[in-house]
């Protein structure tokens, strides 16, 4: 196994573990990154099992967001819809932005 795939498996294993105990939700240092990361390295791996875990951090991040989520593009909305949008770009995933954030304006 290259180093490369050594240092992305470790990564993934962190983020399986401590994933769900992390309360930053954007995109910097949180979730909406976790879940990029997760699409990617399932595409890169082949493994569907990355993407599953993708698809949750997602439902967990869209089930978290409230009126009081920070706007910015480091830590809140901004960076999340940055997120969704690039997802869908990347065809990792299909949906309606807008209706996803209809309640946040």
């Amino acid at each position: 196994m290259a180093d490369d795939d050594v240092l992305l498996e470790k990564i993934a294993n962190h983020y399986l573990f401590y994933g769900s105990f992390h309360s930053d939700l954007g995109l910097y240092n949180g979730k909406m990154g976790m879940v990029i990361f997760f699409f990617h390295y399932a595409r890169y791996t082949g493994n569907s099992l990355y993407e599953d875990f993708a698809e949750e951090f997602l439902n967990e991040i869209l089930e978290s967001l409230h009126t009081e989520t920070p706007i910015s593009f480091k830590r809140g909305l901004a960076g999340i819809g940055w997120g969704m949008l690039y997802l869908i770009k990347q065809g990792f995933m299909e949906t309606d932005i807008q209706e996803t954030f209809k309640d946040m304006d």
